[in-house]
């Protein structure tokens, strides 16, 4: 998985039963205190919705098309401090595009 190193790639598209779409994004390491994945963080984030919004999802998986989509952050631990910030403010201003965003915690 890409993850954070790489904002340009979306790490994992998956449709569910109900054909609801998640654009999967995998952070496989503990969040740093020193805001570095903050700003990696806000830049994939943007370029998820961007994939989303833009058409590229519906482009390259026809299937999606009409689906709701979510974006899910999968990481290691809780997001706390800056990462929840930055995370609560995207869930806000992903939703006027009726896109969710939630998180969820992986084990590895």
């Amino acid at each position: 998985m890409a993850g954070l190193d790489d904002p340009a790639t979306v790490d994992l598209v998956t449709q569910d039963a109900d054909g609801d779409v998640a654009l999967i994004l995998v952070h496989a390491e503990p969040w740093s205190a020193d805001g570095h994945d903050v700003t990696r963080l806000r830049e994939k984030l943007n370029n998820y919705a961007t994939y989303a919004l833009d058409g590229q999802l519906v482009d390259t998986y026809p299937e999606a098309s009409g689906a709701r989509v979510r974006i899910q952050v999968d990481s290691v631990e809780e997001p706390t401090g800056d990462v929840a910030e930055l995370l609560a403010t995207a869930r806000r201003g992903l939703a006027k595009h009726s896109i969710d965003l939630t998180t969820n915690i992986i084990t590895i």
